[in-house]
């Protein structure tokens, strides 16, 4: 007797040990087995009538269960309806697998024709002169062409629900500035009251069209790139099938198939226009923090990338680079030239900070005899206020502080941009690419590095 294929011992596994039918509505026992709810809520009793009982012997072990405690198998429902799927496919192929005109076995494909013929088609007049190959030959041929697509197909995919998201982050971060900008005119019109009545409502009207406009050019985008979204999805689902189905099935309308795909018009990341924040980016460069420059009240971590202030500072080894009065640490990283991007994130901050970039130079002694050097150029930070700060070497750790901005949310990650020719550095929200200061006409003279001075704070470099 001829061993029963794979399929059919699918098929015998999701079917019910009573009825022997698919299951319908499957649960589980207590004992691991699974029937139709139908057939196990009735047992029977006495010849053949069938009552409801609160608990049952299980058909299979004989393990006594709880009515109470049968457990729906939804996992098993899906694989059975998909067995019958499947079941109907099989059919439909058996029928289509028999020449109609020879009643042979249909062995070959046509390449010109594209379609599957048998032996005796072969010989005829219509194929005598086509090129003709087995079907399992034609079939991995077009199924390696239709991968070759689906991976165009998937990759196109992610790339405009990337777009998609870019586009929804930036249409939220402009419909919150306004709605930010609502609420600060309401509050000061509140305050002016009858004065400024009349301006209030010319400004009001004046950010409601701006509502509009961005609601407008939101809802046109973004519903372009779903449809966009949804034609390549039907089409990368299409190809999914196509590719597991046998070879008969995989060959039936193959040109179709290939032709919807070479309809697809795919973007061109190479007219893709980057903004100045996007393009700085480009310039990121990892930075890990160096253990000795670094105080004795900051604790770094074993990858250099975090640094911690502790009130109970560490005892260290003496080194000539390490900073004594201010607590301070430098990168490990210098630049003389070029351009060079890091972020920072702020993980804890109950004082305050400084974050820049310092001359190699630098004084590390407060108390030191050697006349003043190293310019420092940095964003303080102190309760949510934010100066510029830039080192004054005409005197001994005397600091130069101007440019006072209040933030009423402090960023959690920080971006620092730095243009050594240029003679510039820039610091940025880098969670909105929003610039917070810029330092010009720095006219570096020496080798800078990233500089870090903590109080009360905990930095982590990403």
């Amino acid at each position: 007797m001829a061993a029963a294929s794979p399929f059919q011992n699918l098929q015998n596994d999701t079917k019910c040990p009573i009825c022997l039918e698919y299951y319908a509505d499957p649960v589980t026992t207590e004992c691991g087995h699974n029937f139709c709810r139908a057939c196990i809520n009735m047992r029977p009793q006495g010849r053949g009538v069938a009552v409801l009982a609160c608990s049952f012997s299980c058909p299979q072990c004989r393990v006594v269960s709880s009515r109470a405690r049968l457990r729906p198998n939804r996992h098993l429902q899906g694989i059975v309806e998909s067995v019958k799927r499947l079941a109907q496919q099989s059919e439909v192929l058996q029928a289509h697998s028999v020449c109609e005109e020879h009643e042979e076995k249909l062995k070959l494909f046509c390449e010109e024709d594209q379609r599957l013929i048998c032996v005796i088609c072969r010989e005829a007049r219509a194929h005598k002169l086509h090129s003709v190959r087995p079907i399992k030959e034609a079939a991995l041929d077009h199924k390696h062409k239709l991968q070759d697509w689906l991976i165009l197909l998937i990759e196109e995919k992610e790339g405009i629900a990337a777009s998609k998201l870019k586009e929804e982050q930036k249409y939220k971060a402009m419909k919150k500035k306004v709605e930010a900008e609502k609420l600060k005119t309401k509050a000061e019109f509140q305050r002016l009251h009858h004065v400024l009545k009349a301006q209030e409502q010319i400004i009001l009207k004046r950010l409601a069209a701006m509502e509009k406009t961005i609601a407008t050019s939101e809802k046109e985008n973004l519903a372009g790139l779903s449809a966009q979204i949804s034609l390549l999805e039907n089409l990368i689902k299409e190809l999914q099938a196509k590719c597991k189905q046998p070879a008969e099935g995989l060959l039936q309308d193959v040109r179709g198939s290939l032709s919807r795909c070479e309809s697809v018009k795919f973007r061109d990341p190479a007219k893709a226009i980057l903004k100045p924040e996007e393009a700085m980016r480009n310039y990121k460069v990892p930075v890990t923090l160096d253990a000795d420059t670094a105080h004795a009240a900051l604790i770094l971590s074993e990858n250099g990338r975090r640094a911690r202030w502790t009130d109970r500072p560490q005892t260290l080894p003496d080194n000539p680079k390490r900073f004594i009065s201010d607590v301070c640490v430098l990168g490990n990283e210098g630049f003389s030239s070029g351009r060079h991007y890091w972020e920072l994130q702020v993980l804890r901050v109950y004082c305050g900070y400084f974050v820049g970039v310092a001359e190699e130079s630098v004084r590390r002694i407060q108390q030191s005899r050697e006349p003043p050097r190293g310019r420092i150029w940095a964003l303080s930070c102190y309760v949510e206020e934010y100066k510029a700060v830039t080192a004054d070497p005409s005197g001994l750790n005397c600091f130069s502080y101007s440019d006072v901005f209040f933030s009423q949310e402090a960023p959690e990650t920080l971006g620092v941009y730095l243009d050594y020719e240029e003679g510039t550095l820039s610091v940025y929200n880098a969670d909105t690419m929003e610039r917070i200061h810029t330092f010009t006409k720095a006219a570096f003279n020496e080798q800078v590095y990233p500089y870090f001075c903590l109080w009360d704070a905990d930095l982590r470099i990403i």
